[in-house]
């Protein structure tokens, strides 16, 4: 994978790999989220995020549809949006089918989400650690794209590529 041109105003990013959709002409700034291991409570990923990559951990996945469960790939709308469970300001993907209000948060373990995606700096087999720390460096990056007009995405994709 090449490495990633980051560039704060305004914000640009390039990336030659077919999972990381560049930022066009309408501005669009896309995180890519990869699960990578699949357990019987949970789902683990790595997210990109500019240059950076953070550890995920989600619902497991199931075939029957049955929540909790982890959403579906695809490409999805983000928008920063505030969590009156969280009484914080957070990523809330939008136009996921059969949910409402999937979003990044802070948590360590699988009982720690129902279908929202947990994000840190660490992680293991069915854990991820520092999230705190994580989610606000995300939120940051996030932010400072908002605020330079930057519609946000995020793409997730199952299987290994190298995001290490």
């Amino acid at each position: 994978m090449e490495k990633v041109r980051r560039v704060f105003g305004p914000l640009h990013y390039w990336q030659k790999d077919e999972y990381m959709m560049p930022i066009d002409d309408r501005l669009r700034f896309t995180m890519v989220l990869n699960r990578y291991l699949y357990m019987p409570d949970c789902t683990m990923g790595r997210l990109v995020v500019l240059d950076k990559v953070f550890h995920t951990l989600e619902p497991v996945k199931r075939v029957d549809y049955v929540k909790p469960r982890c959403i579906n790939p695809g490409l999805y709308s983000v928008e920063m949006e505030w969590s009156p469970a969280f009484e914080m300001v957070l990523p809330e993907l939008k136009g996921v089918p059969d949910f409402d209000e999937v979003k990044l948060h802070y948590g360590n373990w699988p009982k720690n989400t129902k279908g929202c995606v947990l994000v840190g700096l660490s992680g293991g087999a069915g854990f991820v650690n520092d999230s705190k720390d994580a989610l606000k460096q995300i939120i940051e990056i996030l932010n400072k794209a908002v605020a330079e007009h930057y519609s946000i995405w995020i793409k997730i994709i199952e299987g290994d590529i190298n995001t290490k």
